[in-house]
């Protein structure tokens, strides 16, 4: 039977071959399967909007969100 440390080398010396680009996809993954396995963390951590925006940006599915604000919240005309 493995033990945790046991596991924990193993996915060590798998990420050692991941492209440096893919590793912050992976932390991301990780953290969301923490948060479904565990829940939200009980540790408050002060957030940094500058640093977490994807984590914070919320999935409208709408492309221009940014440019027409004015019309999603307010219904004003779109303008070009």
């Amino acid at each position: 039977m493995k033990t945790k440390s046991r596991y924990q080398r193993e996915i060590l010396e798998e990420l050692k071959d991941l492209p440096v680009a893919k590793l912050s996809t992976l932390l991301k993954l990780v953290r969301l399967w923490k948060q479904e396995l565990f829940g939200r963390s009980q540790k408050k951590t002060k957030a940094n909007a500058l640093l977490d925006v994807d984590a914070l940006a919320v999935k409208t599915g709408v492309t221009d969100l940014a440019e027409h604000h004015d019309h999603y919240l307010y219904g004003l005309e779109k303008h070009d």
